[in-house]
């Protein structure tokens, strides 16, 4: 039987096409839920078992997985992203104990990203920003959290900062413990090497805490 406090409801809400059903599927490989991440392109994920979903690869109808990490159960709601589905979000949005707002790194915040954080609001639900696709061309960490602070009207703080940018992205560095990850095990390891930006990030973290 699991108890009430070791369960989290929490949902993947983004603009269309942001990477949210690619994001559930790693949180289900790294949690150990699945043994190997399906594509969208290739119409094999999890959540998006619809045929009009895996024809179109776009998720349509909100669908709950589940799987356990360091004790808890954890219940991800992955949700549409066009507008013509916002209903399936609102629905989800009210059994949420949080969300993952996902943002394209490249295009920032889209329409619906503004819409889906408006419904957050709305519900009264805490969520955390998760900027993806930082390995393409155009991607920007730093215009990222300046377009959420002009359209979101909050003070984001980075946890992470991107090392490398485009082609040259390797990875996230954690700003927290002051690590990055280091070979291709994923160890992290202490570094002191941190460039500019994740420093400043770093300082503005450290004086909000």
């Amino acid at each position: 039987m699991t108890r009430n406090h070791c369960l989290r409801n929490f949902g993947i809400v983004a603009h269309v096409d942001a990477g949210k059903t690619t994001l559930t599927e790693r949180i289900l490989h790294v949690t150990g839920r699945i043994r190997r991440t399906g594509d969208v392109h290739d119409g094999n994920t999890v959540t998006d078992f619809d045929p009009s979903e895996r024809s179109h690869g776009i998720t349509i109808n909100a669908a709950s997985v589940r799987c356990d990490w360091q004790g808890h159960v954890l219940q991800l709601i992955d949700t549409p992203g066009h507008i013509d589905f916002g209903l399936e979000v609102e629905r989800s949005l009210r059994v949420l104990d949080g969300a993952v707002v996902v943002l394209d790194g490249v295009a920032g915040v889209e329409a619906q990203t503004e819409g889906v954080w408006r419904q957050c609001d709305r519900h009264g639900v805490p969520r955390l920003a998760f900027v993806n696709k930082l390995d393409r061309p155009g991607s920007d960490m730093s215009a990222t959290l300046t377009a959420m602070r002009a359209r979101f009207d909050v003070e984001p703080v980075a946890i992470q900062w991107p090392l490398g940018k485009e082609r040259d992205f390797v990875g996230v560095a954690d700003l927290i413990h002051q690590r990055r990850p280091e070979g291709r095990d994923g160890e992290l390891t202490i570094t002191s090497g941190l460039p500019a930006e994740a420093l400043a990030a770093r300082a503005a973290l450290v004086e909000v805490g």
